[in-house]
């Protein structure tokens, strides 16, 4: 595995029984980068606690009135100072400032100007002061003040078919992501300025066939085969990852080229492109896979979720003794800092992991005969006394976990 320019050609071949693609302009050989195996049958618990990663933990509960009552939330963007969030049951954004307190409703619910209905992500600019909503229906990015209020849109129609999924808002550019959907769109990856010109594309998409639909059309089956794609942000430059027919994650260079990182392979366990191809059979088939989900890293570490069998599995590969571990708690890594939740994030932004826990989960969980901290100091008095004073219907609390440098 080579880094490149963005002049990427179509070879590709098997490492670890997993796709990998050959890129050109190289100057990083496969030798080079960390391979990670992984082996859901063969598993060895590690030791790793959240006090070992972490140098704080901060609860933000998200102020509940009658003008932002939230349930779950599909997707969100936190800044140094907002939170934005989307919830799906009432197909409404809500932005709110960094302690939590409501600011506004962004937008509303419809088809017209400045409304919107299937939403792909948010994003706050700090910078500009707006708020960018990207939805599929209809099919443009929305921009909006700091008031909620609608200011312009830009029609993602006109940059042809199909359209791509914008993942994250960095340095002023777009990452946007396609589903390897039967190679029709020559690369997964494409980098976009603010007024969406192209900056750089990268990973090519693999060709394959769809057979054996119940009307003989393959057209559109490919839906319920989307792979779930990783990207997060460390040291201030951003990895992304397509978890099926690929096995590297790479991080983008300020030049817009893709570098690859970390091999990630499954062996017999691999997802190809014949299993991608059997419509009928690809639920079976794909049970007895191992799905890659989240990836997260920090200074000492990588933090891998993978699916295997219909279950969920959190483990961490240790960069200096390269082991892959998992964590004994189904929920992610143990909460040894405050007696909290154990913790798995849904969002890396450099050193702060993010995720949102519903309230009543912390009234349930401070309830429960065996929660507590194992340091039984003054994080696990102020957790116990934080969550008591939640209400079970309150909205939900983002937790901010901050990362140690070293």
């Amino acid at each position: 595995m080579r880094t490149c320019k963005m002049n990427i050609r179509p070879a590709y071949c098997v490492l670890c029984a997993f796709i990998t693609f050959l890129l050109t302009d190289c100057n990083t050989t496969q030798a080079d980068l960390s391979k990670i195996e992984i082996n859901p049958n063969a598993r060895r618990e590690g030791q790793l606690k959240l006090n070992d990663l972490v140098a704080s933990v901060e609860y933000v509960p998200l102020e509940t009135n009658d003008r932002c009552v939230i349930g779950q939330i599909y997707t969100y963007d936190v800044t140094p100072n907002y939170i934005l969030v989307f919830c799906g049951k009432s197909t409404a954004v809500y932005f709110f400032d960094k302690n939590g307190r409501f600011i506004a409703q962004v937008g509303r619910k419809g088809q017209g100007p400045g409304e919107y209905n299937y939403i792909d992500h948010i994003f706050t600019d700090e910078e500009l002061q707006r708020i960018f909503i990207r939805t599929y229906n209809p099919n443009r990015l929305n921009m909006y003040d700091f008031n909620g209020e609608y200011i312009s849109h830009l029609p993602l129609d006109d940059y042809g078919e199909p359209t791509g999924s914008i993942k994250a808002l960095f340095d002023n550019k777009y990452l946007v992501i396609y589903p390897n959907n039967k190679g029709k769109k020559d690369y997964t990856y494409e980098i976009r300025d603010r007024d969406y010109k192209l900056l750089g594309q990268g990973l090519r998409s693999v060709p394959y066939t769809i057979y054996g639909t119940p009307d003989g059309r393959s057209e559109g089956a490919n839906i319920f085969l989307t792979p779930f794609d990783s990207y997060y942000r460390f040291d201030d430059k951003i990895y992304v990852k397509e978890n099926a027919l690929n096995d590297t994650v790479y991080s983008i260079t300020g030049e817009n080229t893709f570098r690859p990182e970390y091999l990630l392979g499954a062996g017999k366990y691999e997802v190809t492109t014949d299993i991608r191809s059997d419509f009928m059979g690809a639920f079976e088939r794909l049970d007895k896979c191992v799905g890659f989900k989240e990836i997260y890293e920090t200074a000492g570490c990588l933090l891998i979720s993978y699916e295997y069998q219909s279950k969920v599995n959190r483990c961490y590969y240790d960069k200096q003794s390269k082991d892959l571990l998992y964590f004994p708690s189904k929920e992610g890594i143990p909460n040894d800092y405050d007696g909290g939740m154990d913790f798995w994030p849904q969002k890396q932004e450099n050193n702060r992991l993010y995720k949102f826990y519903e309230a009543h989960l912390f009234k349930e969980h401070v309830g429960h005969a065996n929660s507590g901290s194992n340091r039984k100091d003054n994080e696990a008095i102020k957790f116990r006394d934080f969550a008591n004073k939640l209400k079970a219907d309150d909205n939900p609390v983002l937790v901010v976990a901050s990362l140690k440098k070293k």
